[in-house]
């Protein structure tokens, strides 16, 4: 979890879980935009912001350090190539819960989706 602020104008790539179907999951690249009280990402296509939700004052995302970095590049998942080129292009990854998912946003394959934190249930 990060200050909201450090997101502003900074470049994010957002994994979009469904709300009770986390297996469900899509992504999106962007810009964080930041305005004091609230948190959007501002997708690459420009398509309208997401907002991001806070917990305790702190955004859902984290830095991509390099040692982050390696660790995505090595997956050999499928839609891995995407994932390696939306993180060569951020410099924070987030992952929330959405009401719904945008139909425009990339589709993550469920083997990968369930990747994300072990333990998550399969279909």
């Amino acid at each position: 979890m990060i200050d909201p602020q450090r997101l502003h104008r900074r470049r994010i790539h957002a994994i979009l879980f469904l709300e009770g179907k986390r297996p469900e999951q899509r992504s999106v690249t962007g810009v964080g935009s930041w305005d004091g009280t609230h948190l959007a990402l501002l997708p690459d296509g420009g398509q309208s912001p997401l907002p991001v939700p806070l917990f305790d004052g702190k955004a859902p995302a984290y830095e991509l350090t390099p040692e982050v970095k390696e660790t995505f590049l090595q997956s050999d998942a499928d839609n891995a190539e995407t994932l390696r080129q939306a993180i060569d292009v951020a410099d924070f990854i987030g992952m929330w819960p959405v009401p719904s998912l945008p139909s425009w946003s990339a589709a993550i394959p469920a083997p990968l989706a369930i990747a994300w934190i072990p333990g998550w249930p399969v279909r």
